[in-house]
């Protein structure tokens, strides 16, 4: 086993997928010129597994995307928070090599501990806000919310390029 390091994560935009608010995260074991580009195709596979309708009486529309780097693979993981306070997980993978696809993970693989740490603060910016008793909007609450991957400013709107338009995927 290799020693665990440190490695940046930055909060990229808020993503709104039909009525879904998600926070959207980079974790980068190496540089990456535009995360966006590379795991686009994951996030098309992933959009689509958010339930609809976004909100109901036990789910507020709102979660998180984080895009993984990796050392040997890249993951794109999405959560969403339902049932008033568990977070489904789904996501996908790519081995770093030539001509890899995106793909299901194996029975073995998993989020791991950098992506825990994306995890863990957005579980406490949902019990700060979604959580806290009296609070109206909870989803534009917990969307806006602090994060410590967001150091200064604010969230902006994170826009994928429409391929529709002839943008590359």
């Amino acid at each position: 086993m290799r020693p665990y390091q440190r490695r940046p994560i930055r909060a990229l935009g808020l993503l709104r997928h039909e009525r879904w608010w998600l926070r959207s995260f980079t974790i980068l074991a190496a540089p990456l010129a535009n995360p966006l580009h590379s795991f686009r195709p994951a996030i098309d596979r992933l959009l689509p597994m958010l339930p609809s309708p976004a909100s109901t009486p036990k789910r507020i529309g709102a979660g998180f995307l984080v895009l993984h780097h990796g050392r040997e693979a890249d993951f794109a993981v999405l959560g969403w928070w339902d049932n008033e306070n568990e977070m489904p997980l789904r996501f996908m993978v790519r081995d770093h090599g030539a001509r890899t696809r995106w793909r299901r993970p194996r029975p073995a693989e998993s989020v791991c501990v950098w992506d825990l740490e994306v995890i863990w603060a957005e579980r406490n910016a949902y019990v700060e806000t979604a959580l806290a008793s009296g609070q109206r909007n909870p989803a534009a609450r917990y969307a806006f919310s602090a994060s410590p991957f967001l150091p200064r400013g604010s969230w902006r709107e994170l826009k994928l390029e429409d391929r529709s338009r002839g943008a590359a995927p």
